[in-house]
């Protein structure tokens, strides 16, 4: 049997892995579906999880006016006298920017003077608007407040009535447009707070999949104006720094620090822990009842905002479902004191190609390696580099690199490449289990199939039955038959006689001529060989006798079946060479069970069995016909039958 090398068997494996990790990388560059960047986006938001920043050294403050703060005042929105005094309280201590996650679309409607305003247009109401003059303007009162703090207030990114007018950024050279997340339009705070803030920046913010808020814009342009972020505005004023510049070439934004810029002119926001988000988070009414001392945020960033539902300010993150937009501000503010936000190198892209190439290819070969078990096992391991390598470059430089298309593309290689190793190989084994099961035993050729090297086969001494078969007067119907019509009268013949030795659990050594040779207890133990081989030989005989007596094989005079049976030591194991193995037995056992086939000619016999064979048997009862000189052996030997086998007269040999 021609075998083929190690070479060619893992030829189309590898092939086939190749390809899967070429058409991987092929849809990982051209997502046509953006499959592969929400995929990316989800892994980035499981390494943000996993490695929250470190915000220890942050000063930034978040006054959350908060469910039970709402709840003194008769709810949303609150009070802008109440707020007066909370800036007020952070202007003495010397907050270095005051900044509102709230936008004041028009007056306070809840002023006193508003009110007497709207009641003096009633029925009777003359005399209250003669009272409105003297009333405090709640607006004015807010607006000094502003004007003694460093504060910031928000702007949306739509269009409106009241465009405002934001803190020139850079050079006025006309902002590259990758840098930039482009809007409708801005529309500016009530106009009497606009004018007291010291910055005004844009407090929209964008959602991704699914609205999850993922980044903050960090400079955005509406036709020829350009609008800091909030949170941009709120950095650089708490930084002192002048004004926000801009490095085209190296796609950074000046303000606090140097930041990278992501895609859309975005900052990416590294979540910190939720323990941090609690420890910056002042109650509002707290303090409003004095309870902070103003050392909380002396030199601090405060951010002022609400996370009480009523005010509609919850958005999706990646880190909690409803997060308050105030407690996303502050993340960006710290990330820009700070100097850190997640970016992806602009090598990113063609690291994820090249590492996803090396990956899948290494996969295919692990795989290959050593088979499926430890395959898997040292793909794991490297998948585990793969993530080490995203983890160490994400802390030492919190560069992104894409932890799934290199690992997806290591395990589609090596799975593709074992699932066609796999169909190779259970292919070959069913190929050879159709062919050998016309020799053995199903049962033999599955347990051979599942163990392989329970087979012996470089050679061992063994306790096997030989059981050879032969045609009486084969050769005149070699001459008296067409090939065509011997064949088709053998065929059903050798049928036959092969089912019932495989029936018997042995294996069929050689069809040669008309000849079939078999062997009992190999290649596996059998505690009953010989009592199986004496079956065997019986039932071969019922078989043929009424074969030989039906139609053609009875018209053309077929011959009757003689068989030999020994028991005793052979030596079992593969012989032929590299190029063609036979397993098969070799010894005097072979060579008496022939000369006992031979000799029922002499004893008028159809089954003749050796002393060793019949001191085995147990089942059948067996009758001593004599002793013969066995040609080849030195002694003569005692021959035994079945005795429930008619003797028949002996064969006269030919002269």
């Amino acid at each position: 049997m021609l075998r083929p090398t190690s070479g060619e068997a893992s030829a189309a494996p590898t092939l086939a892995g190749a390809i899967a990790v070429a058409i991987f990388i092929g849809l990982l560059v051209l997502d046509p579906a953006g499959l592969a960047t929400l995929v990316r986006e989800r892994a980035f938001d499981f390494v943000y999880a996993a490695l929250p920043r470190d915000a220890a050294k942050s000063r930034v403050v978040v006054i959350d006016i908060d469910g039970p703060s709402l709840s003194r005042f008769g709810g949303w929105p609150m009070p802008r006298a109440e707020l007066a005094r909370i800036v007020d309280r952070l202007a003495a201590a010397h907050a270095k920017a005051v900044a509102f996650d709230i936008y004041f679309d028009g007056p306070d409607r809840y002023s006193p003077r508003a009110l007497a305003l709207k009641l003096s247009g009633l029925a009777g109401g003359e005399a209250v608007r003669s009272l409105a003059a003297n009333m405090p303007d709640t607006d004015l009162l807010f607006a000094d407040s502003l004007r003694k703090a460093p504060s910031v207030l928000g702007a949306l990114a739509a269009r409106g009535s009241s465009p405002p007018a934001f803190n020139p950024i850079g050079d006025g050279r006309p902002l590259d447009p990758r840098f930039a997340t482009m809007v409708d339009g801005f529309n500016g705070p009530y106009p009497t707070l606009a004018d007291a803030a010291l910055g005004l920046g844009v407090q929209s913010l964008f959602g991704e999949d699914g609205g999850l808020v993922r980044r903050i814009p960090l400079l955005l342009v509406s036709g020829g104006a350009t609008a800091p972020s909030l949170a941009l505005e709120t950095a650089r004023i708490a930084a002192g720094a002048a004004m926000i510049d801009l490095d085209f070439a190296r796609g950074a934004v000046y303000g606090p620090r140097s930041m990278p810029l992501d895609a859309d002119g975005a900052m990416r926001i590294h979540w910190s822990a939720h323990s941090h988000w609690r420890d910056r988070t002042i109650s509002a009414g707290d303090v409003l009842d004095g309870k902070i001392a103003d050392a909380r945020w002396t030199d601090a960033a405060t951010l002022i905002g609400s996370s009480a539902p009523e005010a509609g300010a919850l958005r999706p993150t990646a880190s909690h479902v409803l997060t308050p937009s105030v407690q996303i501000e502050a993340e960006a503010v710290e990330q820009l004191l700070d100097g850190v936000a997640p970016h992806e190198p602009g090598a990113a892209r063609l690291l994820t190609i090249a590492a996803s190439a090396l990956l899948g290819l290494f996969g295919v070969r692990l795989m290959l390696f050593r088979g499926p078990a430890f395959g898997y096992a040292a793909l794991a391991g490297l998948i585990l580099v793969w993530f080490a390598a995203v983890v160490i470059a994400f802390l030492g430089a919190h560069a992104l690199l894409d932890p799934v298309g290199p690992a997806t593309a290591a395990f589609l290689g090596g799975s593709v490449a074992a699932s066609v190793a796999f169909a190779r190989t259970r292919r070959v084994k069913m190929l050879i289990s159709q062919r050998f099961e016309q020799y053995l035993a199903p049962d033999v050729v599955r347990a051979i199939l599942a163990n392989p090297e329970s087979l012996k086969r470089e050679g061992e001494m063994r306790v096997v039955t030989a059981l050879f078969t032969d045609i009486e007067d084969f050769t005149r119907l070699t001459t008296q038959l067409e090939p065509k019509a011997l064949i088709a009268l053998l065929d059903p013949y050798f049928d036959g006689v092969c089912r019932i030795i495989i029936e018997h659990g042995a294996m069929i050594d050689l069809i040669v001529g008309d000849a079939v040779h078999a062997f009992f207890n190999m290649p596996f133990d059998m505690d009953d060989h010989a009592d199986r081989a004496a079956a065997c030989a019986m039932a071969i005989i019922d078989f043929t006798q009424k074969f030989r007596s039906e139609g053609t094989p009875a018209a053309e005079g077929f011959g009757r079946t003689r068989i030999g049976v020994e028991t005793g030591m052979a030596v079992v194991g593969d012989v032929g060479g590299s190029r063609r193995l036979n397993y098969t037995a070799h010894g005097a056992v072979s060579n008496a069970a022939a000369r006992l086939e031979a000799a029922n000619k002499l004893f008028g016999t159809n089954i003749c069995i050796g002393p060793g064979a019949a001191a085995a048997i147990r089942r059948t009862r067996l009758v001593a016909i004599g002793q013969t000189q066995l040609r080849g052996f030195s002694a003569s030997v005692e021959v035994f039958t079945p005795e429930s086998l008619k003797v028949i007269e002996p064969t006269p040999e030919p002269h």
